[in-house]
C-alpha cells in the first residue's frame, strides 16, 4: 500500500516527528516567526506555515 498507516514511518520516526511538532508549537506560542522556527528546527520553510496554521496558537481552533 502506498500510504501505509503512519505514512510509512516507523514508530520511532513518528515519535521524532511529533517532538518536532511540539517544539514548533512552543516556539509559535512565543510569537517566533515561522521562518525562524524552520531554521531552529531544521525543517523546510514550506512546512512551518502548515504547522503555524493548524491551531497551535489557538487550541480551540479546528
Amino acid at each position: 500500500m502506498r500510504y501505509a498507516h503512519g505514512g510509512g514511518f516507523t514508530a520511532a520516526q513518528r515519535h521524532q516527528r511529533e517532538l518536532v511538532r511540539l517544539k514548533a508549537a512552543d516556539l509559535f506560542a512565543r510569537q517566533i516567526p515561522p521562518t525562524v522556527v524552520a531554521h531552529r528546527l531544521r525543517v523546510s520553510r514550506m512546512v512551518c506555515p502548515a504547522f503555524f496554521g493548524v491551531g497551535f496558537l489557538d487550541p480551540g481552533a479546528t
